[in-house]
C-alpha cells in the first residue's frame, strides 16, 4: 500500500461551513497540496471519461478509460496496479471491436473480484458488464443489462462486498415505448452479473433521467444520484436521490435540489447546450451518513456552483442539512464523492473555471470533511498543477474537461485515487490525468 510522507495533521486548517467562501481559490492559487502527487497522463493516446476503482482490502487499484479513435470510435482500456498506484501494468482491452464508452469500475471488497461496465453493442447503445476475479488478467464474457433491443444509455455500477449483488443504475429507451426517452432504471443481479432484472424508478419520457453516482450503505440500503431534465435542456432541473432498502426491489425518491438551465458552451468546439448541465454524486459512510453533492445555479444561464449536503440516513433519509457552498468562483461541475473509512469522513472531487472573459481556464477541485460537512478544508485543492505536458495545458488550468464525468475512490489505508480527462475542447483531443493522496 502506498505511504505517503505527509501526516494528516499537515492538512490545510478547517474552517466552519458558515464561514467558508464560495471561491477564491482560483487557478493562480497554486500546486496541488504536497499530499497528492502531481497529476500524471495515462498515455499519449486521445483518452475521455475514465474511470478508477481501489479495492479497501488489498494494495490493488484499477483504472479504465475511453481511447478515441476517430476512425474506429472508442475502446475500452483497462490498466492494473499492484502497489497502489505507485506502478501499473500494460494497457488492456475489455470491449470487442464494436465501439464502446463509459467504462465504471467497481471491486467487491469481500471477493476482491472487480467489475467493469461497457456502453456499445454492434447494434445500437446497449450496457455490458464484465467482471476479473484475478486482478484483471482475465474477463469474464459480457453479461446485457438489458435486452438487446433496449437503447441504454451510461450505466452506474454499485456491487456488494460479496459481489453477489450488482446494481447498474441507467437511463433508457424501451422499444415498446419509443417516445420515452431517458426513462430512470435500475438493473437488479444477485448472480454476480450473470443476468439481470430491469427496474423502472422513475421517469415517464416527460423529462431525460441521468444517473450520476451510486453508494451503498453498511446495512445493504442502496442509493443513486439522479437528474432530471426537459427533453431541450431548458427549464428547471430537480436533482433526484433515489433509495432501495430492499436489494433493489423497490426504490423511493427524494428531490434535493433543483437547478435551472445552463449556461452555453458553443464556444468549445463540439460543445452543445446541456454538457454544462447540473449533475449530483452520492457517498455513504461507515455510519450510514449520506453525502449529497451536486452543481446547480438560481436562474437560467448562470454558471453552476458545487454544493454538500447530509442527511443521518434510515429512516431520516430524506432530511438533508443547509447545503454549503464549496466550488470556486467561475462554472463548476462534473462531481464526484467518495466516503472515507471513518465516520463522518467524506472527500469530493469537480471541475471547475476561473472567472473572467476567458471561460478555458479550467482546473480539478479536491475538498474534504471529516466531520459529516460541519467543517472543510479553508480552500480547494488544486489537483490540476500542471502548466505543461499536452498541448491544451495553460499556465492557470486546461482548456476544457473531457467527457461528462470523472471518478474518486479510497482505498483502505484513507488514500485518495482520482482520475479525470482534460482537452482542448469537447471534441478533443485529450488526455487521462490522474493523482493520489490523502
Amino acid at each position: 500500500m502506498l505511504v505517503l510522507p505527509l501526516a494528516l495533521a499537515l492538512l490545510p486548517a478547517c474552517i466552519p461551513h458558515k464561514d467558508l467562501p464560495t471561491g477564491d481559490s482560483s487557478a493562480d492559487s497554486g500546486t496541488a497540496a504536497p499530499s497528492f502527487t502531481s497529476e500524471q497522463l495515462w498515455s499519449a493516446n486521445d483518452d475521455w471519461e475514465p474511470a478508477i476503482a481501489a479495492d479497501p482490502n488489498s494494495s490493488w487499484v484499477y483504472q479504465a478509460t475511453t481511447r478515441i479513435d476517430q476512425n474506429l470510435g472508442g475502446t475500452i482500456v483497462v490498466r492494473t496496479s499492484s502497489d497502489g498506484g505507485v506502478t501499473w501494468g500494460a494497457d488492456q482491452v475489455v470491449s470487442d471491436s464494436y465501439s464502446t464508452y463509459d467504462p465504471q469500475l467497481a471491486v467487491a471488497s469481500g471477493t476482491g473480484c472487480v467489475y467493469v461496465t461497457l456502453l456499445g453493442g454492434a447494434g445500437g447503445w446497449s450496457t455490458y458488464v464484465r467482471q476479473s476475479c484475478d486482478n484483471g488478467a482475465t474477463w469474464t464474457d459480457e453479461s446485457p443489462i438489458a435486452p438487446d433491443d433496449w437503447t441504454t444509455d451510461h450505466g452506474w455500477l454499485l456491487v456488494s462486498p460479496d459481489g453477489d449483488d450488482v446494481y447498474v443504475a441507467f437511463n433508457a429507451t424501451p422499444p415498446e415505448t419509443p417516445g420515452d426517452a431517458g426513462v430512470g432504471y435500475v438493473a437488479v443481479s444477485h448472480d454476480a452479473g450473470q443476468t439481470f432484472t430491469q427496474v423502472h424508478v422513475t421517469g415517464d419520457g416527460t423529462l431525460y433521467n441521468f444517473e450520476y453516482s451510486a453508494a451503498m450503505a453498511p446495512d445493504g440500503t442502496i442509493y443513486v444520484a439522479n437528474g432530471e431534465f426537459s427533453q431541450d435542456y431548458t427549464g428547471p432541473a430537480p436533482l433526484v436521490l433515489w433509495r432501495s432498502s430492499d436489494k433493489g426491489a423497490t426504490w423511493e425518491t427524494a428531490t434535493v435540489a433543483t437547478s435551472q438551465a445552463p449556461a452555453d458552451c458553443a464556444w468549445a468546439d463540439g460543445c452543445t447546450f446541456g454538457f454544462l448541465a447540473a449533475q449530483s454524486a452520492v457517498a455513504v459512510d461507515p455510519s450510514g451518513s449520506v453525502l449529497f453533492l451536486y452543481s446547480k445555479n438560481d436562474a437560467d444561464g448562470q454558471n453552476m456552483q458545487v454544493y454538500a449536503t447530509t442527511s443521518p440516513g434510515g429512516s431520516d433519509w430524506d432530511f438533508f442539512s443547509a447545503p454549503i457552498a464549496l466550488g470556486v468562483h467561475g462554472n463548476n461541475g462534473f462531481v464526484t464523492a467518495e466516503a472515507g473509512p471513518t465516520a463522518g469522513d467524506f472527500r469530493v472531487g469537480w471541475q471547475g473555471s476561473a472567472d473572467g472573459p476567458d471561460p478555458a481556464t479550467w482546473n480539478t477541485w479536491y475538498q474534504r470533511t471529516e466531520d459529516d460537512g460541519t467543517t472543510w478544508l479553508s480552500d480547494p485543492i488544486k489537483l490540476s498543477d500542471l502548466a505543461t505536458g499536452a498541448p491544451y495545458k495553460r499556465d492557470v488550468g486546461y482548456a476544457f474537461p473531457y467527457g461528462d464525468y470523472f471518478d474518486m475512490s479510497v482505498d483502505g489505508e484513507g488514500v485518495n485515487h482520482i482520475i479525470w480527462a482534460e482537452g482542448a475542447s469537447w471534441t478533443g483531443p485529450g488526455g487521462t490525468w490522474w493523482t493520489n493522496g490523502i
